[in-house]
C-alpha cells in the first residue's frame, strides 16, 4: 500500500477514534479484569465465531460487531462497552437461531412440496 493511502486512512479514522476514546474509560473492571469475567467474554466470542462460520447469509455481520465491541471493551478495560458487545452478540445469536429455525421449518415444507411434485 502506498504511504499516502495509509496516511489518508489514519486521518479519516482519527476523529472517530477520538470520539470513542471520550466515551471509553475503565469501569466495571471485574468484567474485564477477573478470570471469570474474561472467561465469560471468551465464551461469548467463541460462540459468535462459530456463528460466523455458518454459510448462511445475514448471520455474520451482527456477531462480528459483537466481537469487535467486546474486544474494544477489553482493550480499555471498559466493562460497560464489553457488556454492550455481549448484548450485540445475543442479538446476533437470536438472529442466527431464528434463521436456522426458519430454514428448518421452511426446508421441510419445501422438501414436502418437491416430493409431492415428483410423484405427479
Amino acid at each position: 500500500m502506498p504511504r499516502s493511502q495509509i496516511q489518508k486512512i489514519v486521518r479519516t479514522a482519527l476523529p472517530w477514534l477520538r470520539r470513542i476514546e471520550l466515551i471509553s474509560r475503565p469501569r466495571l473492571r471485574p468484567i474485564c479484569a477477573t478470570r471469570g469475567g474474561r472467561l465469560g467474554l471468551g465464551v461469548a466470542v467463541s460462540l459468535m465465531a462459530i456463528s460466523m462460520i455458518l454459510p448462511i447469509p445475514g448471520t455474520n455481520t451482527i456477531p462480528a460487531m459483537g466481537i469487535f465491541t467486546i474486544g474494544f471493551g477489553l482493550l480499555d478495560e471498559d466493562g460497560l462497552i464489553s457488556l454492550a458487545g455481549v448484548v450485540i452478540s445475543l442479538i446476533g445469536l437470536a438472529v442466527t437461531t431464528s434463521i436456522l429455525v426458519a430454514l428448518a421449518w421452511g426446508g421441510n415444507s419445501l422438501l414436502d412440496v418437491l416430493k409431492a411434485g415428483l410423484h405427479l
